[in-house]
């Protein structure tokens, strides 16, 4: 644990703190939407590499939908899943949506932030091995992407 790392206290606590104060913005499913209907962002600062959609189709063709598009209800645009709604458009599949009712200003918040804090993550190197190695076969696109990733030595 570093000096940036909360004690399992302070998690508690913000805990009880936030879970009467957040504001639930799902408004709502769709598991079967036609892609074409979906508006891309035009704020979405992500440009997905060839290498990137490859191991993306992979994933989706081994596992198929585990995370919904989101899509914010006010203003019809994808806050999230870009690349997903472009792969079920060149391969003609529906997308499952989940839809959320917030302000422009905070969709674009939103963008800004979503999968920037994930980055933030540090990956147990050994862990990481274990759980990749745990499956078998991975389509060469995947494995392709496994090599890109270099997670930390934390022994």
């Amino acid at each position: 644990m570093n000096d940036d790392d909360f004690t399992p206290e302070e998690i508690l606590a913000a805990h009880h703190r936030a879970t009467s104060a957040w504001v639930d913005n799902n408004v709502g499913r769709d598991p079967a939407v036609d892609p074409e209907q979906l508006m891309a962002n035009p704020v979405n600062p992500r440009i997905h590499p060839r290498r990137q959609e490859k191991a993306m189709y992979a994933i989706l063709e081994r596992h198929g939908w585990v995370r919904d598009v989101i899509v914010n209800r006010r203003t019809g645009r994808i806050v999230d899943g870009h690349m997903r709604v472009l792969i079920a458009i060149t391969h003609n599949k529906t997308v499952p949506v989940t839809y959320i009712d917030v302000s422009e200003q905070v969709e674009t918040e939103i963008i800004a932030v979503l999968d920037q804090v994930a980055r933030l993550a540090i990956v147990d190197s050994d862990m990481f091995e274990e759980v990749r190695d745990a499956a078998a076969d991975w389509a060469p696109d995947i494995e392709k992407m496994f090599e890109e990733i270099n997670p930390v030595k934390l022994n």
